[in-house]
């Protein structure tokens, strides 16, 4: 299983998702909108997906909006 991680560009604010590897992660990579290599990887959220205590389908993940606020404001 690849994951998949989410970049932002910091020259045209292009937010992105990529498949790759753990050990790539953090790997060098081009905006998918202007090329540029000024890219950074962004916390993501993720869900866990098993038979727990809760397998009813009980989404304790949930956290309301679709952003995480100001949080990535100062990239």
């Amino acid at each position: 299983m690849v994951p998949i991680y989410e970049y932002r560009c910091k020259k045209c604010g292009e937010l992105f998702a990529l498949m790759r590897p753990v050990s790539k992660a953090d790997a060098r990579t081009r905006c998918t909108s202007c090329s540029s290599t000024a890219v950074r990887r962004q916390l993501s959220r993720f869900a866990v997906v098993g038979a727990g205590d809760d397998a009813g389908g009980g989404d304790d993940l949930d956290m309301g909006d679709d952003d995480f606020g100001d949080f990535d404001d100062d990239w």
